[in-house]
């Protein structure tokens, strides 16, 4: 029996953690779809032999749509499909529904994970994509029912189809976050806005990351920003606007310019409020001959808004189940360090890292796609798998002290505050 492997995807992929069908290609002969004709719904096919999948699922994660797909019969949730012995798992961030992509060459958050037989993927993600030679996916959502069509080939060959519908609960709330944040050919759904106004000047923040406090933009990958006149809201009149970026990973990618709307820097500029908070933003412009671009419709935090002071208790929460922390390890290696944690309920949990990362206050998984992981229960979440992630943390080697908190924005979170062993 496989353990339960949950990723995002991201955005996750996503949620998060985030978030795969071939898309319909009419031929002039007889309008009729290629794909439907050769796969079944519901079925996977290996070099033209069709199997049957019995239980299909969907479900959220963070922000990402995640579908699975069982040979065994019987299973009504992901969770379940993924226990089991052959199964197939895909899950897409937001920006990729209804857009066939290529997954060896997609850049926004994904994953694909297989154990069906002369199928099987370890897990394939944005640069992650050594097991397959190449391939196209579409993923659509409509009608409460998540349709995946995928046509893989894998390293040695194996062509590999596949057809999967699942159906959302009644009880289950589907909500797609249409909001994106790009810059190149990274594009990921816009978790956060934050706005504040300043003699006469408003200033609006966006982010990927999942956060809710102005103060937290120190420790995301990066966000965008722009200032203006606060008539230009409501005039929108050719009025200097400056843009920025502040990329917490690379000081070497930070800008800021100011340039008019409307100049062959700007390609789009609309900005539009009701007040209390509530923008609507549709803005794309080009530096160095990167675009960057802004599609937001919701409600902004006010950047004056302090993040209140926590106070936390040693704890584990796994799937909403909550246990103590006995004790904890710190690992020492060549290259990476991990600190080893365990659970009242005999398990053990270990977040790994470069060494480097040891004396930082707070990192993501963007810091480092593989190398910066957390494990427990067979689970294994990073950017690579396509899970979302934060460590906050305070290590002090001469009292062999450590604070640690951490969340995938999902389904597992844990705070240490205590001493260590080194081994």
């Amino acid at each position: 029996m496989k353990k339960f492997r949950f990723t995002i995807a991201i955005m996750t992929l996503a949620a998060l953690c985030c978030m795969v069908s071939c898309e319909k290609q009419k031929t002039e002969d007889d309008g009729k779809d290629d794909d439907e004709e050769i796969y079944s719904e519901n079925t996977w096919v290996v070099n033209g032999i069709e199997n049957d999948l019995f239980s299909t699922a969907l479900t959220m994660v963070c922000d990402n749509l995640a579908i699975a797909a069982s040979t065994e019969e019987g299973l009504t949730d992901v969770t379940s499909i993924m226990e089991s012995e052959e199964f197939f798992y895909a899950a897409v961030s937001p920006v990729l529904l209804n857009k066939e992509f290529n997954p060896k060459n997609e850049a926004s958050v994904f994953t694909l994970i297989s154990t069906l037989t002369d199928a099987v993927l370890d897990t394939v993600a944005p640069d992650k994509t050594d097991e397959i030679q190449d391939g196209k996916c579409l993923m659509t959502f409509e009608d409460n029912v998540l349709t995946l069509k995928a046509k893989l080939i894998l390293r040695d060959g194996t062509e590999v189809g596949l057809h999967i519908t699942a159906e959302a609960k009644q009880d289950e709330e589907i909500v797609i976050n249409e909001n994106i944040i790009g810059r190149g050919n990274e594009i990921k759904p816009l978790r956060a806005g934050f706005y504040k106004e300043q003699e006469g000047t408003t200033y609006l923040f966006f982010t990927p990351a999942n956060i809710s406090y102005f103060s937290e933009l120190d420790i995301v990958t990066w966000y965008l920003y722009l200032a203006m006149p606060t008539d230009l809201i409501r005039t929108k009149s050719g009025s200097e606007v400056m843009f920025g970026m502040v990329d917490n990973t690379n000081a070497d990618n930070n800008f800021e310019i100011s340039t008019e709307a409307g100049s062959e820097t700007v390609k789009a500029f609309y900005i539009a409020t009701s007040g209390d908070g509530k923008y609507t933003a549709d803005i794309s412009f080009i530096i160095d001959g990167i675009t960057y671009w802004i599609q937001f419709d919701g409600t902004c935090i006010s950047a004056d808004i302090e993040k209140p002071v926590e106070v936390f208790e040693t704890s584990f929460t796994f799937n909403g189940e909550t246990m103590d922390i006995e004790s904890a390890a710190l690992i020492k290696g060549d290259q990476t360090w991990t600190l080893e944690l365990s659970v009242s309920n005999g398990n053990k949990a270990e977040v790994t890292m470069p060494a480097k990362f040891w004396a930082y206050e707070a990192v993501g998984f963007s810091y480092d796609a593989e190398n910066i992981r957390v494990s427990y229960d067979g689970n294994v979440y990073n950017k690579a798998s396509g899970s979302s992630g934060t460590i906050n943390l305070k290590l002090n080697e001469e009292l062999s002290q450590i604070e640690i908190k951490f969340t995938n924005y999902n389904n597992l979170e844990f705070y240490y505050n205590g001493s260590y062993s080194t081994r």
